[in-house]
């Protein structure tokens, strides 16, 4: 089993984040729904388990046409469709992804802890002695700028350029966090741990290296879409955030019945490095985005140019195209360091 945490410090109150991320989810997973693909949410419920209340989420996410349409061609319908369980109890979440298909030979599983300020704490989800051996710990600094000449790079949602008019934050610099005080910004940390279960012979070193790309680089985008979307669900209520979170959903149901865009072949070729000619262009600053609804009976935002990651609430993994141009390098770097071991 692979495990890894990653930590990412964020300009939020305890009391904000929690409707910041249920916004953010909730608009990203609209965006992410075309063309057959996107989010199904089946279930979204109060639940109460051991005396602890929450929020649990059953959703289906289909991803066929992510993958080559020769590949498609040959797999299962099942094979192309994770199913997602999360249960959310802020400041705890836990997210687990299946696959009816591969069975008990794969599992995702995510558990996320949030805690105020901005010093580590070394074991915040509990892991036992035997996972702390296996973790590796890496932190997510959104005030590092992402390259602009790549595909994760998104101009409108990039938390280095982004000022929030409604709270007076950021833009974000390297290590932001540790001069957060004297601008009189609030600081908090986003603990999450994966652990990747991962089952076939031949394929788990590179499967193990693909996942932990996947999920850098959704915590990364999720946390940057949170961040500058601030102004866009600021002074919201929850059930402002409820009555957004149906809307969308209904959105996202429209995407998911739409036929695939005709594209032949396009998912066939060899993906090329990105040039400068593919970076994006943005006519607006980050923070002129969408219009931010009126709390309380509001009329949700329009649609967005900008690509989105979605679900840390679901914390879906997305992005994996982006991902896969690291697999192949950390998969034999994974697998040096086992041949020195054994």
């Amino acid at each position: 089993m692979k495990i890894v945490e990653f930590r990412t410090q964020l300009p939020f109150t305890m009391e904000e984040f929690p409707l910041g991320q249920l916004y953010m989810v909730a608009k990203a997973s609209r965006e992410n729904s075309a063309g057959g693909d996107g989010v199904e949410t089946v279930k979204n419920e109060p639940y109460e388990k051991d005396g602890v209340k929450g929020q649990y989420t059953y959703k289906r996410l289909y991803f066929a046409n992510r993958i080559p349409k020769w590949l498609q061609k040959i797999l299962p319908k099942d094979s192309m469709v994770l199913e997602e369980e999360s249960w959310n109890a802020f400041p705890y979440t836990k997210t687990v992804y299946k696959n009816k298909w591969m069975k008990d030979d794969f599992s995702l599983t995510i558990e996320s802890m949030h805690v105020p300020g901005a010093e580590p704490v070394e074991n915040a989800l509990n892991l036992t002695a035997d996972e702390l051996k296996k973790r590796k710990v890496e932190v997510i600094d959104l005030g590092v700028k992402v390259k602009s000449n790549t595909k994760e790079y998104k101009c409108n949602v990039d938390p280095t350029v982004f000022h929030s008019e409604k709270t007076g934050r950021g833009p974000l610099t390297p290590k932001w966090w540790e001069k957060a005080g004297e601008k009189g910004w609030p600081v908090m940390t986003a603990y999450k741990v994966m652990k990747f279960h991962f089952k076939w012979f031949g394929l788990q070193t590179i499967a193990e290296s693909y996942s932990v790309s996947v999920c850098r680089t959704f915590f990364g985008n999720a946390h940057r879409q949170q961040v500058c979307w601030m102004d866009e669900y600021h002074g919201m209520t929850i059930e402002d955030i409820r009555a957004f979170e149906a809307q969308q959903q209904a959105e996202a149901m429209k995407g998911l019945k739409e036929p695939p865009k005709e594209n032949p072949d396009e998912n066939d070729e060899d993906e090329q490095e990105p040039s400068s000619s593919a970076t994006p262009s943005c006519s607006a600053t980050p923070n002129s985005g969408e219009k931010a609804p009126t709390p309380s009976g509001s009329t949700s935002p329009s649609p967005s140019s900008s690509s989105s990651t979605a679900q840390p609430d679901s914390e879906q993994p997305s992005d994996a195209d982006d991902a896969a141009k690291k697999q192949t390098e950390e998969g034999k770097e994974e697998k040096k360091e086992e041949e020195k071991k054994d």
